[in-house]
């Protein structure tokens, strides 16, 4: 896998679409005059295909080169904030990309990275659980004496 960019997020790039680094279009885009843009299926860390648009101007100085599509999608799924961290791949081999997030975490008085849950996965009631895990064990001993 090749390192295309990392990036820290902004208000844009979470609200609306994310900007890309121009030196990245060579890897993302196959230019044949007028508006050039290409769709991606990209995977995340949990494996799961999103499909980014990537579009940016043939014509000008600067290209302005973004991701719009399901980008929007993916960041509110994965609860994406400002200032998360984002590092985007390509596969030569597979013609495939891969993104990954990390949010930025105080940890003992130090600051490190992790990735974020997605949100379906983040709602846990610690009550309902400790319940839920003893019914577990009394169903489990059940199903395993008859």
């Amino acid at each position: 896998m090749m390192l295309l960019f990392s990036k820290v997020l902004t208000a844009t790039d979470v609200k609306k679409r994310m900007a890309i680094p121009t030196s990245c279009l060579k890897h993302l885009i196959r230019s044949d005059g007028g508006d050039s843009s290409m769709h991606l299926r990209v995977e995340d860390e949990n494996e799961e295909t999103w499909e980014f648009t990537c579009f940016s101007r043939p014509i000008g100085v600067y290209s302005k080169p973004y991701f719009c599509g399901e980008w929007i999608q993916f960041v509110k799924h994965r609860n994406i904030c400002v200032g998360d961290r984002v590092h985007f791949y390509r596969n030569d081999a597979a013609e495939a990309y891969r993104i990954e997030v990390q949010r930025k975490i105080v940890l003992l008085g130090r600051e490190c990275w992790s990735n974020p849950t997605p949100q379906a996965q983040r709602r846990v009631n610690f009550e309902k659980r400790r319940e839920g895990e003893g019914e577990d064990v009394e169903e489990s001993s059940k199903i395993s004496s008859i």
